[in-house]
């Protein structure tokens, strides 16, 4: 499932420059942390939060000059399926049991609706959720013609400042070494936490802008039930094993 339809479809495809790196990912998989790393990158003397991210990396459907984010190339935010418009992608991708937990933990959040996990859990495994089904938007990004890489949550959780220098050098903007391990240690994960958590409190906002539960990977063990686990397994198992999350 996508969002772009029509006059969307158009903007997009009228914003996206051939120079810009897509950061893409579904849901709930890293993005904002990605996004808070870079940042800390290139303008290492602000101390960025969950909206100023915004202004330097937007989103794809929001038109912001080169002039205004202060990068060539632009990092654009996509949680949309595979486009042949996007010419050079990071793709997150994170395991949909911990996805699951923290996207209903959100969903509720800012929606206000009462809705129970189980019942999120069935909309979930069938996508009726914004952006679809799990298994379809990774195949997109892991089947796509496009210059990327391919990144887990993982592999950002427990090993950053292998992951976080990869997409740097990815992106390529310049940097030193020195200045590659300050923007790392500036974005571990605690102090990326700590100053979305800051943000919020100080602006009274609601805690989904907190990053869902916890961030943390394998929490599935401890949230799912042993049927829900198998579920999971049976509707996107394939794919699961295409990015490691099971034995192949």
């Amino acid at each position: 499932m996508t969002l772009l339809t029509g006059e969307l479809m158009t903007l997009v495809n009228s914003i996206i420059r051939d120079d810009d790196v897509t950061l893409a990912s579904y849901p709930r998989s890293g993005n904002t942390w990605v996004r808070f790393f870079l940042a800390n990158l290139i303008f290492p003397n602000v101390e960025w939060n969950y909206l100023s991210l915004n202004y330097v990396m937007p989103d794809v459907y929001t038109e912001v000059p080169l002039s205004k984010t202060g990068t060539i190339p632009r990092v654009m935010k996509s949680h949309e399926q595979y486009l042949p418009r996007y010419k050079k992608a990071i793709f997150l991708h994170r395991d949909p049991r911990d996805v699951v937990i923290s996207f209903y933990d959100y969903r509720v959040k800012v929606s206000k609706k009462q809705l129970t996990f189980e019942e999120f859990f069935e909309m979930f495994l069938v996508g009726e959720v914004i952006f679809g089904k799990w298994d379809e938007h990774v195949n997109s990004w892991l089947d796509a013609d496009v210059e990327k890489i391919t990144i887990s949550y993982d592999d950002m959780y427990h090993t950053p400042h292998v992951a976080f220098e990869v997409i740097a050098n990815f992106v390529g903007w310049k940097h030193s070494a020195e200045e590659l391990a300050l923007s790392i240690n500036k974005s571990s994960f605690d102090k990326y936490k700590g100053t979305v958590k800051s943000f919020v409190d100080k602006f009274n906002l609601d805690t989904a802008f907190s990053g869902g539960v916890s961030g943390k990977t394998g929490e599935w063990r401890n949230k799912l039930t042993v049927e829900q686990n198998e579920r999971i397994i049976g509707a996107f198992g394939d794919t699961m094993k295409r990015v490691d999350y099971l034995e192949k």
